[in-house]
């Protein structure tokens, strides 16, 4: 099983990003490459290559539905699981993100510290059920 060390992470809310950034780094020792919108992201994804990627649903620009359906067409990033935040959450979004393809969507607000537990239980589930 691989283990989880390279996250990518769009979110246009500096604080949050910064928050989450040092969670994840300092104490749950991930590599993350952070972005404060889609076209950045974009531009700098290929290059990083992240084994999980961590995306806003609602940013300027770019949305996270949006950047979603743009990273599906990147041949590179075949098999990359995809996590979606957002505020916002009713049980016809949740359906139309699976229908998407999206990994798993966590709700906003939610713990820093927690998110550590999450993704790491979230990768393990997800490595599991590889192909061999």
């Amino acid at each position: 099983m691989n283990e989880l060390n390279k996250i990518a992470y769009v979110e246009d809310d500096a604080d949050l990003r910064f928050l989450v950034q040092l969670t994840l780094e300092e104490k749950g020792g991930f590599t993350l490459k952070t972005f404060a919108n889609g076209q950045d992201f974009l531009a700098e994804v290929d290059a990083f290559q992240p084994q999980l990627i961590l995306l806003d649903v609602s940013m300027p620009k770019v949305d996270g539905v949006s950047l979603f359906l743009e990273l599906k067409k990147n041949s590179l990033l075949e098999g990359v699981p995809v996590i979606f935040f957002t505020a916002q959450l009713s049980q016809s979004d949740l359906t139309f993100y699976n229908a998407l393809g999206v990994n798993k969507v966590i709700a906003k607000p939610y713990n820093p510290i927690n998110l550590i537990q999450l993704l790491s239980a979230f990768w393990k589930k997800y490595q599991a059920n590889l192909p061999n």
